[in-house]
């Protein structure tokens, strides 16, 4: 069983093709199909408008069951703080998918659980 406390990485990496119908919801096509938000995400994280962050991408990780508080803009604002922090990772790696990404490689790994672990460590919400 995964641990409140804290979901590694690997939960989430065999968690992605196992509930890939779970994944691939209302919530997740209504974030990629709002292109103007996506592509300001994708290629200018500066530019995202704290409330767009928090109506958009925290209410959707919200409807992923992630629990984040979203009663004020505290938790989109450090939500876009580590987008920025951690940008220049994310934007090397978003062409992969799960399926095409080889975890096996050690440097590919250790990019991505940095990135996991920045994020958690940051305690967004």
């Amino acid at each position: 069983m995964i641990g409140l406390d804290r979901i590694s990485f690997t939960d989430i990496v065999w968690a992605a093709p196992v509930f890939k119908d779970e994944f691939i919801n209302a919530a997740y096509l209504g974030v990629l199909r709002n292109r103007a938000f996506f592509e300001r995400l994708r290629y200018s994280p500066q530019s995202l408008d704290v409330t767009d962050v928090r109506h958009i991408l925290v209410q959707f990780l919200n409807d992923w069951g992630c629990r984040l508080k979203n009663y004020d803009n505290l938790t989109a604002a450090n939500l876009k703080n580590c987008i920025l922090r951690y940008h220049h990772d994310l934007f090397a790696i978003q062409n992969y998918s799960s399926l095409g990404f080889d975890f096996e490689d050690e440097t590919n790994k250790r990019k991505i659980e940095n990135i996991f672990d920045g994020f958690w460590d940051s305690r967004i919400a």
